[in-house]
């Protein structure tokens, strides 16, 4: 039996009656597993981490704040419901993926929400020691050194190109559907742009919109993206999509590496806290809850 969800108000007035309850609320339940491993190995495994999806968010909490439907959405709309209850800061915090905002310039958060210091938090995964590990024990790669070295070769430079397309889009407020990075990886034709974009175009009907709209948006983003760090460029469900797509097409027949959902499950089994804890998201999380949820 799927239990009532809480509102905002119920929220509020729970927080102020038991004031040692200390809350997180996060994207998806995939977010709340991440975040749940990470909050413990910070020393805060009382830390309660929920998806959104446990809050009451009507549509008119979104339309208020001039939002569009989904989870992401749906965490922003909540904390600005409670960004004027400063007193209930230490007590409740929502965390978003930044997604695009690094290069949309739209990365200004203020408390109660935080976005991660990357595009998502499966930039996480996205180190050498962590691939190295599910190379060697995830699908049994023999020589993992030179493999990474492939994949960041390969990789990287796609996930850059097609996370400017994605920027550029919601710069120009185009409401183009995307093609899947695992349809546009082929083994035996190189990865092109211009062919991505064609294909954005077929599939939206949208050929020359895309055409006329879409250079000047283009060039742009190029520039910001220029000054910024790789992990806030490179989209990460993109990342792990390609990465899955890239095994399999050089022989590795793991059938998780077909599902992006089930590869990242994969990936996390594959995390270890000295892998990771100078991570700049987790460092970042670290100070937060120090100061904010450890002044009560």
């Amino acid at each position: 039996m799927e239990l009532p969800k809480r509102t905002i108000n119920e929220t509020r007035v729970k927080l102020r009656l038991e004031k040692t309850i200390q809350e997180v609320y996060v994207e998806g339940t995939f977010d709340r597993d991440i975040y749940r491993w990470i909050f413990k190995h910070l020393g805060f495994a009382n830390l309660c981490v929920y998806p959104i999806s446990t809050l009451d968010i009507p549509d008119s909490a979104l339309e208020e704040h001039g939002l569009t439907s989904g989870c992401r959405q749906r965490v922003i709309a909540a904390a600005k419901k409670l960004a004027s209850d400063i007193d209930l800061h230490s007590q409740i915090i929502f965390v978003i993926d930044s997604d695009l905002d690094y290069l949309l310039e739209k990365a200004n958060y203020a408390p109660p929400l935080h976005g991660t210091k990357g595009t998502s938090i499966e930039l996480i995964f996205w180190k050498k020691d962590i691939i190295l590990k599910f190379l060697s024990l995830g699908i049994g790669c023999g020589n993992p050194e030179k493999k990474w070295d492939e994949l960041m070769y390969f990789i990287e430079p796609i996930v850059h190109e097609i996370c400017i397309f994605r920027a550029a889009k919601e710069y120009i407020g185009a409401n183009w559907k995307l093609i899947d990075i695992q349809d546009v990886i082929k083994k035996k034709e190189p990865f092109s742009f211009e062919n991505y974009c064609n294909k954005v175009g077929d599939k939206n009907a949208a050929r020359q919109e895309i055409a006329e709209k879409l250079p000047e948006a283009i060039d742009i983003l190029t520039i910001r993206a220029e000054k910024l760090d790789s992990s806030k460029k490179l989209h990460g469900h993109d990342l792990v999509a390609a990465l899955g797509r890239k095994l399999h097409i050089d022989g590795f027949s793991h059938s998780f590496l077909k599902n992006t959902d089930d590869l990242t499950r994969v990936l996390m089994a594959s995390l270890e806290w000295s892998f990771v804890n100078t991570d700049e998201t987790i460092q970042m999380f670290q100070q937060i809850l120090k100061n904010s949820l450890e002044s009560d």
